[in-house]
């Protein structure tokens, strides 16, 4: 399921920015809230292999 929400995440704006606004607007408990962002920050971070090969490797 975390992949899925977060793959969704990536892919599709509305759902992106539906999720968003429930965490803007706190509409979920401190535990399920939590979980969310946590799925949102993590899917929306560039994997890091494609970081380090684009030039935090050369630094």
């Amino acid at each position: 399921m975390v992949w899925s929400l977060g793959s969704l995440i990536k892919q599709d704006s509305l759902v992106r920015d539906y999720y968003e606004g429930m965490l803007v607007r706190r509409e979920l408990p401190d535990a399920e809230g939590g979980w969310l962002q946590g799925i949102f920050k993590a899917a929306l971070e560039p994997p890091k292999e494609k970081a380090e090969k684009t030039g935090d490797a050369a630094k």
